[in-house]
């Protein structure tokens, strides 16, 4: 933030610059600085309507001509550097935002489904860096959750042997409580029966659809009286045919229905009797023919039918 010089006292002078390039004078500063945050100067002058424009407070600082101020991704000031300081003070403000920017990433990945790739990106080391011991904190915690879901993936993917190492140590490490409890559970599950935990994995996360006789397609399409349970038509052999109805409305079109089994004959046993459905052409009124299906006993041969204001 700088008093502003120029013809609209919109341009950085060379004391604001000459502060700015004093933190660059360490070698582990300047690689933060250049690697991790991007140089904004804004004139003091522009700093209501700056405010006004981000709905964010006014920065605090001194009554000094030239002012660095060191913000997050939203604009949020979070701390302000001085020349005076030495390389340890400048790392150990620098440092903080970039770790919390990094969580952030990491947490969104997580939530996509992705906890490998945010792991990944929370063991990338910068030894430029220096992490306090509540970021350090936090860091874990995010980890141990991460490691969490990528193993409950393994579990989900069938591959038992990769998850239980994970979840064991897990158990025994986690800094969290409740995790280390979940995990152990998870490891007696895994030993025991990882069927019944990846299955219980899939219902959570509603990725098991519940097959019941009253969603069957028999059911949907007949009455309880008409359509035998599926065990039943497991036992017989036989399941409901799908055919071609000719109705009689005025374009003579064709409509397709499932029909008791009873009613047509099974496809097996059309097979047994070395019969096939036969393909029947229909002329419709306008002229154009169309083709269905009928049961192979009632069209022993290919035959053609004349309709007439839908009436054949």
């Amino acid at each position: 933030l700088h008093e502003g010089e120029g013809e609209y006292k919109d341009e950085a002078g060379s004391q604001t610059w000459d502060t700015y390039n004093s933190l660059l004078r360490f070698r582990q500063v300047k690689r933060i600085l250049l690697n991790h945050y991007v140089r904004i100067a804004v004139p003091k002058d522009q700093l209501p309507a700056l405010s006004n424009l981000a709905d964010l407070p006014v920065y605090e600082g001194s009554g000094q001509s030239t002012m660095l101020v060191t913000t997050n991704s939203l604009g949020e000031q979070i701390g302000s550097l001085h020349r005076s300081m030495e390389a340890d003070q400048l790392i150990m403000e620098l440092s903080p935002p970039i770790y919390e920017a990094k969580m952030d990433h990491a947490e969104e990945l997580g939530d996509q489904g992705k906890p490998q790739v945010a792991l990944a990106l929370l063991n990338k080391k910068d030894h430029a860096l220096r992490m306090s011991e509540e970021i350090a904190y936090r860091c874990t915690q995010l980890k141990d959750r991460l490691k969490f879901q990528l193993a409950e993936q393994k579990v989900l993917q069938g591959r038992y042997d990769e998850a239980l190492p994970k979840f064991d140590r897990l158990s025994r490490f986690a800094q969290d409580s409740d995790l280390r409890d979940r995990s152990k559970t998870n490891v007696t599950r895994l030993t025991n029966n990882p069927r019944g935990l990846q299955n219980s994995l899939l219902v959570a996360q509603g990725n098991v659809q519940q097959t019941a006789p009253a969603t069957s397609l028999a059911s949907a399409f007949t009455t309880s009286e008409t359509a035998p349970s599926m065990v039943a038509a497991e036992k017989k052999r036989s399941t409901p045919e799908k055919v071609t109805v000719a109705t009689s409305t005025s374009t003579g079109s064709l409509q397709s229905a499932f029909v008791p089994t009873k009613e047509v004959p099974s496809r097996v046993a059309a097979e047994n009797r070395k019969s096939t459905p036969e393909k029947v052409k229909v002329a419709t009124s306008t002229g154009s023919l169309q083709s269905a299906f009928v049961p192979a006993k009632e069209a022993p041969g290919k035959v053609t039918l004349l309709v007439r204001n839908g009436n054949p």
